[in-house]
């Protein structure tokens, strides 16, 4: 029997997908984008591959979690009305949004049998973009495969 692998793209992705159809943030990357690329846009939002932890337990039968790094991105200032207060209320905002997101979509839509959150805390920081400095909060976020079809 030849068992079908599922590559950590399709779960990728997946999140991206569903990460976009919440109209929550001006964009969605399942890659690192260029600086210039996202210049002065808030909020965006970028997934990308961390690795993945496969079981070869028997025929047919080869769990599989793909872990991802999502990043939520958050101008600090726009130099307009837009001040650091408004951001960190938008990175809260995004957080229920996202941990929402998981929990609606635990089942793993048709991209995988399960999305969890790894059991840590996220982390909040500080970033550079571009000149442009924007407020982050990542996490890690697994997306689960309960057999090898």
């Amino acid at each position: 029997m030849v068992t079908t692998l599922v590559t950590r793209e399709t779960i990728r992705d997946g999140l991206v997908t569903l990460a976009t159809a919440t109209g929550k943030w001006q964009a969605v990357y399942g890659y690192v984008p260029k600086d210039n690329a996202v210049r002065g846009q808030s909020p965006f939002l970028v997934i990308l591959s961390l690795g993945t932890l496969q079981s070869m337990e028997s025929e047919g039968k080869n769990p599989a979690e793909y872990s991802l790094s999502v990043m939520s991105h958050v101008l600090m200032n726009d130099k307009g009305s837009w001040t650091e207060a408004n951001a960190e209320d938008k990175l809260d905002e995004l957080d229920k949004v996202l941990r929402q997101l998981i929990r609606d979509n635990a089942s793993g839509s048709s991209y995988c049998d399960a999305f969890t959150f790894l059991a840590s805390p996220s982390q909040t920081d500080f970033v550079m973009i571009g000149g442009e400095q924007y407020r982050t909060e990542a996490r890690v976020i697994i997306g689960h495969h309960y057999s090898g079809s």
